[in-house]
């Protein structure tokens, strides 16, 4: 009689011990499986972060940061260089693929980034364009950014090249960083959110914020972010317009 107890009480722990590994490993492959949640919320964080990557030199590292600061009262910080992946780059084309360096971007996010811009010095592309000059979420929090037309790689820049070059970008941060903002592309010839497929079209480009641009941003409850001196925002004082964002990504 107590050998058949004991032998049910041996075959009752096995059940029990075997059941609490199952729910170990359910709870394991569940873990591994599910991603940490992130705020669905663009307007999230403090910092706007610059991820340079692969060999960006850093007198242009400067010029990015500086614009931040002139338009933007968030924290900028540039962070430690990452390699660019070769599986990022097709090399039929002698290009890296905008969209896969999105994709790793927002894998990449700090907790407390308001903004995440991936920067690089080499030529990209997206879908049916040859060439971009940058990518963003719209709405979001990343954006991918190009120099490699803007100035000659692998040499400091000098005036009046630097001017030229500070000018091209300010326009193209601020454009990108319009479309996380949730502005589509405006038709306005006087905005910075104007599409520009070439050269001529960018140098041609304002860097500023058109009215009806601004009265968006304003919409969207991002407008105090700007400081009041900067390039982005000359045209404050104009008049209404209503916007929505959407959430399309957009070159």
């Amino acid at each position: 009689m107590r050998k058949a107890t004991l032998t049910k009480v041996k075959y009752i722990s096995l059940v029990i011990l075997a059941g609490m590994i199952g729910v170990n490993i359910v709870f394991i492959f569940y873990a591994q499986e599910t991603p940490a949640q992130v705020s669905a919320s663009p307007y999230t964080g403090s910092v706007i972060y610059i991820q340079p990557l692969g060999d960006v030199e850093s007198g242009k590292l400067d010029v990015v940061e500086g614009i931040l600061r002139d338009n933007f009262k968030n924290r900028i910080q540039i962070l430690p260089p990452q390699k660019l992946l070769r599986s990022h780059q097709v090399r039929s084309r002698d290009q890296y693929d905008a969209s896969e360096l999105m994709d790793w971007a927002k894998t990449r996010i700090p907790g407390d980034a308001f903004r995440y811009i991936a920067l690089l010095d080499e030529d990209i592309f997206s879908g049916r364009y040859n060439f971009i000059f940058g990518q963003a979420q719209l709405p979001g929090k990343v954006s991918v950014i190009s120099l490699a037309r803007f100035a000659e790689t692998g040499r400091d820049l000098q005036p009046p090249e630097k001017n030229l070059f500070t000018r091209r970008l300010t326009g193209l941060v601020l454009h990108e960083l319009g479309h996380t903002f949730g502005l589509a592309h405006c038709h306005n010839a006087k905005c910075v959110m104007r599409f520009a497929n070439s050269m001529i079209e960018l140098d041609n480009q304002s860097i500023h914020y058109c009215p009806e641009c601004l009265e968006r941003l304003r919409w969207v409850g991002v407008l105090d972010i700007f400081t009041g001196d900067g390039d982005a925002v000359t045209y404050l004082q104009a008049g209404p317009l209503t916007g929505e964002p959407n959430g399309r990504t957009i070159r």
